[in-house]
């Protein structure tokens, strides 16, 4: 997409609560210790090499903050 300077296929919106819900996000917000409804864009779920979900962040916590670091950081 010329506007954000990319060049890999961007996916289509789908709905990650409610009905309709995409059965990706059924599967993330049912996983132990990550129940419960997006509340807001930017929900992110950080998942290990296997598929285990293994931490879940609200969407103001930035994805360059020391908490998701310190989360990668022990998964790599």
């Amino acid at each position: 997409m010329v506007e954000y300077g990319i060049d890999f296929p961007i996916f289509s919106k789908i709905v990650v609560k409610g009905q309709g819900q995409h059965p990706l996000y059924a599967y993330l917000t049912k996983q132990p210790g990550m129940e419960g409804e997006i509340g807001w864009n930017g929900v992110k779920f950080l998942v290990n090499r296997q598929g285990k979900v293994v931490d879940r962040f609200d969407s103001w916590t930035k994805p360059d903050s020391a908490e998701v670091i310190k989360v990668l950081e022990k998964l790599l």
